[in-house]
C-alpha cells in the first residue's frame, strides 16, 4: 500500500468521524430545544398554579357547576363581581395547566400516563368552558380540542334549552 492510498482512506475516515459528529449533534441540539420548551412552558404551568391557589375558591365552582358538577346556567348570576373575577383567573389558570400537559405530550416529554386526563380534568374543562361563556374569555386551542371531544360544549347547550 502506497502513501496516497493512505492517505485517501485517513481522509475519508476522518470526513466520516466529522459527519458522526454533525449528525450527533443535530440530534443533541433538537433534544435540547425540546427540553427549552417543556422547561418554558413548564413555568407558565407554574405561574398559573401560583394563580389558582390565590384566587380559587371551592365554593365559587360549586355556585356555577352545583354539587354534582352540572352545569348551572344560572350559577354566573349567583356570584359576586370579585368571585366572578376569582373564576375568571381560576379558569384561565386550569386553560394553562392543562395546554402544558397537552403540549409536553405532544413534545413526547412526557408519556400517556403522565398526562393522564382524569375525571377530575373533566369538572376542569366544564369549569374553563362555563366561564369562558360567561366572559368571552378565548380557551387554547389544544385544551378546546379535549373539550370538544369530550362533548362538554354540547352538554352545556343541552343544558342550556
Amino acid at each position: 500500500m502506497n502513501w496516497d492510498a493512505l492517505g485517501a482512506a485517513g481522509e475519508i475516515m476522518g470526513s466520516l468521524g466529522v459527519l458522526i459528529t454533525l449528525v450527533y449533534l443535530a440530534i443533541q441540539v433538537k433534544q435540547n430545544n425540546a427540553y427549552a420548551k417543556a422547561q418554558m412552558y413548564q413555568a407558565r404551568a407554574d405561574a398559573a398554579q401560583y394563580l389558582a391557589a390565590e384566587f380559587s375558591d371551592p365554593s365559587i365552582t360549586m355556585k356555577l357547576l352545583g354539587e354534582n358538577f352540572e352545569p348551572d346556567p344560572g350559577g354566573w348570576e349567583k356570584l359576586t363581581l370579585q368571585e366572578k373575577y376569582q373564576s375568571r383567573q381560576f379558569a384561565w389558570a386550569n386553560d394553562t395547566h392543562l395546554d402544558n400537559v397537552l403540549k409536553q405530550r405532544e413534545l413526547g416529554l412526557i408519556d400517556d400516563l403522565h398526562a393522564e386526563i382524569s375525571d377530575d380534568t373533566d369538572n376542569q374543562l366544564q369549569m374553563i368552558y362555563f366561564v369562558s361563556k360567561q366572559t368571552n374569555q378565548k380557551i387554547r386551542p389544544r385544551t378546546l380540542r379535549q373539550i370538544k371531544a369530550r362533548g362538554i360544549d354540547r352538554e352545556f347547550q343541552q343544558n342550556e334549552d
